[in-house]
């Protein structure tokens, strides 16, 4: 099944969650002009490509949380070192903080669920 099928299962308030998480990293779109928001693009796009081939290799499972470990650790790190940069009261300013603040709460949990999978805990 692909990882979209998957997801549609899941209970409404984590399809809501997916659906943030997809408006917010594609909000980049917006700013097409801005080189960051270029590269977060496509840092999406790669992380998009990666937890579907994990799903289709290894199933839907917590370690699909891996790909955004991968993809999203260094892009918020990189995007912290820049925050001084950016204009935080303008569009992109705004959206890169929603970002930021979104990703990271996807991160903890996405760092919960493969610590637990590594540990054991599989359905």
């Amino acid at each position: 099944m692909t990882l979209m099928l998957e997801i549609l299962k899941e209970p409404l308030w984590l399809q809501a969650w997916v659906g943030w998480l997809l408006v917010v990293n594609m909000g980049g779109l917006a700013f097409w002009k801005v080189r960051e928001a270029r590269i977060i693009f496509w840092i999406f796009m790669a992380n998009a490509v990666f937890m579907s081939t994990l799903c289709e290799l290894n199933g839907y499972n917590k370690l699909l949380g891996i790909s955004h470990i991968i993809f999203w650790t260094p892009m918020l790190i990189w995007l912290a070192r820049k925050l001084s940069g950016f204009n935080r009261a303008s569009g992109f300013g705004k959206w890169i903080v929603v970002l930021m603040v979104t990703n990271t709460v996807s991160l903890v949990l996405d760092y919960a669920d493969v610590l637990r999978y590594i540990l054991g805990n599989r359905p």
